[in-house]
């Protein structure tokens, strides 16, 4: 099997040079840039992403003209792709054109002496409606400050190109239909959670909950794409999940468990809460502080069978002068998610061996 990847967006190290990928795009069709999902509510803020993922997408894609874009959404009564089931997404793709969808949502966007922002992306194969790609990313203006003060960044739409420049953006192409298998294949530690739904997590904070959560529950889908993990299409777990009026988000009863594994065939279930997610200290010197636990658990029986929590400050682990001090809660928060998600993944493989080991002395 070979697997084409190709960045969009290049990586903190370094823009991808047009060159090196514009005739793999040409390949491999058009794409479609979805507008931006404002969480934040800062409309300058959203219109400055839009436009640093319209300049690097444009450098070696052919992008769909936005006006035409937002008519299909209009005319198919479509605000938020995130939210519904794959057939929709494959008939918008269709109705568009397109080959690839990329959506992106602004989760943070923070106007302050050392301003701060949070994104995620999803990258959709037109063909199919599921996310070949998922990204989660924070910073802050003082990210590239150095011990003399200097490359300090003071205002949010300055910020926006290096935030998107580290949200790498990438299209998968492969030559055989099963995904969940050369996912798999990728990485096969991932397979030790099956197929995992994601239940959106509950907010415990005082302010913003429904949106923390909401961050904190993309920052997980990221994560867990990045594992390795063959997850459930959103939408599946969106359209099974209004279906069953006794939801809330966080919870994850027996009739959730068995409608998640009916209706979208999952095996897990994986979901949490949001305890803190807030900033001290002084608008000069912030400081994030971010409180998660997940909850692991079997889609057939509804038992917990894994739990993480985790809870950091932006200033736990700094070094000399301040150095390695992180300041955005997007940062920290991406930072906390991969962490508990390779001990996810790493512990489940070690139960999994163990009662292996267990059937085969009885």
């Amino acid at each position: 099997m070979r697997r084409t990847l190709l960045a969009v967006v290049g990586l903190s190290v370094g823009v991808v040079a047009a060159t090196s990928f514009a005739g793999d795009f040409e390949a491999r069709g058009v794409v479609a840039l979805l507008p931006i999902q404002d969480r934040a509510g800062d409309d300058r803020a959203v219109a400055a992403v839009e436009q640093a993922l319209l300049l690097q997408l444009e450098e070696g894609a052919q992008v769909l003209d936005r006006d035409r874009t937002r008519g299909v959404l209009r005319r198919m009564r479509l605000r938020n792709v995130d939210a519904v089931p794959q057939r929709v997404i494959e008939q918008l793709a269709t109705e568009l054109g397109a080959d690839w969808l990329v959506s992106a949502t602004v989760h943070d966007a923070e106007r302050r002496i050392a301003p701060r922002l949070t994104l995620s992306a999803r990258v959709y194969r037109g063909s199919t409606g599921e996310p070949s790609w998922i990204g989660f990313v924070g910073g802050s203006g003082l990210d590239g400050r150095s011990v003399l003060g200097l490359g300090v960044i003071s205002e949010l739409e300055a910020l926006v190109p290096h935030v998107v420049k580290r949200l790498e953006l990438k299209l998968e192409g492969d030559q055989t239909d099963n995904g969940d298998e050369n996912l798999r294949s990728r990485n096969p530690a991932g397979a030790s959670l099956g197929r995992l739904a994601i239940v959106p997590f509950a907010g415990l904070t005082p302010r913003r909950a429904t949106a923390n959560s909401e961050t904190l529950t993309e920052a997980s889908r990221a994560a867990l794409h990045d594992a390795g993990v063959s997850l459930v299409s959103p939408g599946c777990t969106s359209e099974a999940l209004r279906h069953h009026r006794r939801f809330r988000w966080g919870g994850v009863d027996s009739e959730t468990g068995g409608l998640l594994r009916g209706v979208c065939a999952a095996d897990s279930i994986l979901t949490g809460s949001v305890e803190r997610y807030d900033v001290g200290g002084a608008q000069a010197e912030p400081e994030p502080r971010v409180a998660l636990s997940l909850r692991l658990l079997d889609a057939e029986t509804g038992a917990i069978i894994w739990t993480g929590a985790l809870e950091r400050r932006g200033w736990g682990r700094q070094g000399l002068f301040g150095l390695g001090r992180v300041h955005s809660r997007g940062d920290l928060t991406e930072a906390m998610m991969q962490s508990l998600i390779r001990r996810l993944v790493r512990e489940r493989t070690q139960q999994l061996r163990q009662a292996r080991r267990h059937d085969d002395r009885r």
